[in-house]
């Protein structure tokens, strides 16, 4: 028996920043009516959580802080956000407009089905096993510090960002894109190696100021541009030490 339930047709709204259900990891939390945060709403849950109701950020934040199994519908709109912890994601994530929303861990499993749409981000924090599907269209994959492994995520009109250190070998698992951009922000050890850029994995790479280069070969044997760019505000452009660079 679950000691905590939220029932059907109940909202529990987030509030002060430090706002919190159930502050104890070993509590038990099932959800089948809806958790929101709205504007400026702040809202932890530590416990285990059996989601099978609404999460729904809109211009506020919720953090999944504790094992949490979603077979429910978790919702990030307008600047709003909902971090993942650990756990299995075997529901829809929807993402839009600006919504965010991170896995820094769990699994996406063969039910789960995370969308990305319009300006929507999905953060990939640490290493995820993908056995669902992962869709985002008109918005943005950022890889900060993790990789997918198992299916691939179908990126399309969208932008993959990379924000991490990497090796030239780390990229062979970069998402395929259709119509879409890969901009780097980290390091690359490209030392001893070449870099292929095709429009099979994306039509246009760019380097961010602050992102460096290692050592190697940058090949575009079908004419994939790549670009040197600034982010923010920043005049800053990107480092290549002792690269060959064979691209248009």
């Amino acid at each position: 028996m679950h000691p905590l339930t939220i029932a059907a047709e109940t909202t529990v709204r987030g509030g002060h920043p430090n706002a919190t259900i159930a502050t104890n990891t070993a509590d038990t939390l099932l959800n089948l009516g809806t958790i929101d945060a709205l504007v400026g709403d702040q809202l932890k849950i530590n416990a285990t959580l059996d989601q099978q109701g609404l999460i729904f950020a809109d211009k506020g934040s919720i953090q999944l802080l504790g094992n949490t199994h979603n077979t429910g519908q978790i919702t990030a709109i307008n600047d709003g956000s909902v971090r993942f912890d650990r756990g299995q994601q075997a529901g829809n994530v929807d993402v839009q407009n600006g919504g965010f929303f991170s896995f820094f861990g769990g699994t996406n499993t063969v039910d789960g089905v995370v969308s990305a749409t319009n300006g929507g981000v999905v953060q990939i924090a640490s290493n995820l096993q993908n056995d669902g599907a992962i869709q985002i269209n008109n918005g943005f994959l950022w890889l900060n510090g993790g990789a997918i492994t198992g299916n691939d995520a179908v990126v399309t009109d969208s932008t993959v960002v990379f924000s991490d250190d990497q090796t030239t070998g780390s990229l062979s698992n970069v998402p395929r894109t259709n119509s879409g951009s890969g901009l780097y922000l980290g390091t690359l050890d490209n030392t001893g190696q070449t870099l292929t850029l095709t429009a099979d994995r994306n039509t246009q790479w760019t380097l961010f100021g602050g992102s460096i280069v290692l050592g190697g070969t940058i090949n575009s044997p079908d004419s994939t541009p790549l670009r040197l760019g600034t982010f923010g505000t920043s005049s800053t452009l990107a480092i290549l030490d002792a690269v060959s660079v064979n691209t248009p």
